[in-house]
């Protein structure tokens, strides 16, 4: 193959009960001419027999067998260092592509914004079992944003590795993947993408991300907001964006108060309140007032008292009169 104008990486560890349908969502794209990395750290799950066996099937995919686990920062510097293509998608092994065109919608946005360094989109949250819990947003409609805008919405926490497509020159212009964010370094490389270029964003789901209990960026360690959440805000806000910023101030507050509820807010709303409580206890004991003085605190009571149904019910009406959450 000549070289192409997509690469797509997929890593694995021990996925093997996901994989193919990973694979197949790929391979099924409307735009077809890419090459596909797979990598595999050394799974003792049947894994890699799989991957063999897909790419004697389809010339585009490309394996890469660890005989030994190398970690999951070196697969994904592996990985980008591997890509030949102008632009870089990765879509982990327990997620897939659910639209057919996500690809073709993707590279379009990138071709017609040259100073764009990545675009991602909303992503369906799904269960182990694929039954969709909800559709998780940044905007209201497409956007295209200068970094020092996105910033704010991608350090929310709501942003997946599954789906952001990157431009190669601007991911070279980046420290890449870097050590001391193992939960988020999805996160901290989109941080370093905004400060090289624009930020395109996609209103309709192109992705599925499946929850289950080995996503590594949603374990429920108590130190993660104080070790990781809270160290890569701090270097997002000490670099060169928020002087471009209104109020960068007011700005990292919200990021703070939003990183102190992420993990109670993603297990009270995925039906384990006990867990949710209490992580929410360990935010406040590291910052209690910027924890409980706000009204995501208001949401995550309401969600657990009135369940789903009246929640949604009770949010629209709390919206209407106090104005949704920016």
């Amino acid at each position: 193959m000549t070289k192409p104008v997509l690469s797509v990486t997929v890593t694995n560890y021990n996925y093997s009960p996901y994989l193919r349908q990973c694979v197949e969502s790929i391979l099924s794209q409307s735009y077809d001419e890419f090459e596909l990395i797979i990598i595999d750290n050394a799974s003792t799950d049947g894994s890699a027999d799989l991957i063999r066996d897909l790419a004697s099937r389809d010339g585009r995919i490309r394996p890469i067998i660890h005989p030994q686990n190398e970690g999951m920062l070196f697969s994904y510097r592996e990985a980008a260092a591997e890509s030949r293509g102008t632009y870089r998608v990765h879509v982990e092994a327990d997620d897939w592509v659910i639209d057919p065109k996500a690809f073709e919608v993707q590279i379009a946005i990138l071709d017609e914004h040259p100073a764009m360094s990545f675009c991602h989109s909303a992503i369906t949250m799904v269960e182990r079992g694929g039954e969709v819990v909800y559709v998780a947003k940044s905007h209201d409609g497409d956007t295209i944003q200068p970094g020092e805008q996105a910033l704010e919405h991608l350090l929310m926490l709501g942003l997946t590795h599954t789906g952001m497509m990157i431009r190669q020159d601007a991911y070279r212009a980046t420290p890449g993947y870097e050590e001391g964010f193992p939960h988020t370094t999805d996160t901290m490389l989109a941080v370093h993408l905004c400060a090289v270029g624009e930020v395109g964003y996609v209103d309709r789901s192109l992705y599925a991300f499946r929850q289950h209990g080995s996503n590594l960026h949603l374990r429920d360690e108590a130190g993660l907001v104080e070790n990781e959440y809270f160290p890569m805000i701090g270097a997002a806000f000490d670099g060169p964006l928020p002087s471009k910023m209104d109020d960068s101030g007011a700005a990292r507050r919200r990021v703070e108060q939003n990183a102190l509820l992420h993990l109670p807010r993603q297990y009270i709303f995925s039906g384990d309140p006990r867990r949710g409580w209490w992580l929410y206890w360990q935010s406040t004991k590291l910052r209690p007032y910027c924890t409980v003085a706000q009204r995501g605190t208001v949401f995550l009571l309401a969600r657990t008292v009135l369940g789903q149904s009246r929640y949604d019910w009770f949010r629209t009406r709390f919206d209407n009169r106090w104005g949704a959450e920016t």
